[in-house]
């Protein structure tokens, strides 16, 4: 159903979207499961900063415990036969316990899988993409810095970190991103931004103004705040600048050619 591109190009805005978002390192895969019910299905403006999305995170688990079984056995097991086992073992009204399908895993590869799925399901680090990228021989794409002719300097984008929202023509802040410069300075969800270094910014000039100023710059944003006017003194930041752009490597191994077509079902390329 899928080219080769276009598997990898979903995979990649899944990643990208788990990656950008700061409640990860805050809400574990098994907690924000758990909250579902009132976290992930009842939203909030804090949601981005306490919170994961357990569908996307856990197709992310998904493919990297497969390419864990892939490479652990030599191309024996994957995430297909650990399914249809589990199934065969425990299909009934009842179905099986977490801890009855990391036993299940466990016993098919023949690795105790515990401290595995501890790390992934039960904490907040980040995800290892490692062994995955070496067994299919992938590569996270490079991101590239286009010099800006004018200031002769890499035309890196200033960061405030906002999410914004357009109400009458007034700007709005929607979201605030845990970590950001907005943050680290005060700014509120509800917050209205009315001006930047003393130039007035409605919702559609906000984006042109902000291109105007580099990080690391410090500028005075005035925001009227329930009424009341505030200026707000803040260093901007550099726009995260991983890439999570999957794509093939030029050259991969025989070895990882043969993962990669393993994997997807079709040949490398396709």
């Amino acid at each position: 159903l899928l080219t080769t591109k276009q598997y990898l190009e979903a995979l990649s805005a899944n990643i990208k979207q788990v990656q950008e978002t700061p409640g990860r390192r805050t809400s574990s895969l098994e907690q924000s499961s758990f909250d579902a019910w009132i976290k992930f299905y009842r939203p909030d403006e804090n949601s981005v900063n306490s919170t994961i999305s357990y569908y996307t995170k856990g197709a992310l688990i998904g493919f990297l415990l497969d390419a864990h079984l892939r490479n652990a056995s030599s191309g024996r097991i994957s995430l297909d036969q650990v399914m249809l086992s589990a199934m065969d073992k425990y299909s009934s009204d009842i179905g099986y316990t977490p801890e009855e399908f990391k036993e299940t895993v466990s016993k098919l590869v023949g690795t105790d899988l515990r401290s595995w799925f501890k790390n992934t399901l039960q904490e907040t680090g980040e995800l290892d993409y490692t062994e995955a990228l070496d067994l299919y021989g992938l590569e996270f794409e490079k991101h590239s810095i286009t010099p800006d002719e004018d200031i002769k300097k890499p035309s890196l984008p200033a960061w405030l970190g906002v999410t914004t929202r357009n109400k009458d023509g007034r700007l709005i802040v929607k979201q605030v991103l845990r970590g950001s410069p907005a943050y680290q300075s005060g700014v509120n969800v509800d917050d209205e931004i009315l001006a930047l270094n003393g130039f007035r910014v409605t919702y559609k000039s906000f984006k042109k103004r902000l291109k105007q100023y580099l990080p690391e710059e410090k500028i005075t944003v005035l925001i009227s705040r329930r009424e009341r006017l505030l200026d707000l003194h803040i260093t901007l930041g550099s726009a995260p600048q991983n890439s999570w752009k999957l794509r093939v490597k030029e050259a991969p191994s025989p070895s990882q050619k043969e993962s990669l077509s393993n994997w997807l079902g079709v040949k490398a390329g396709n």
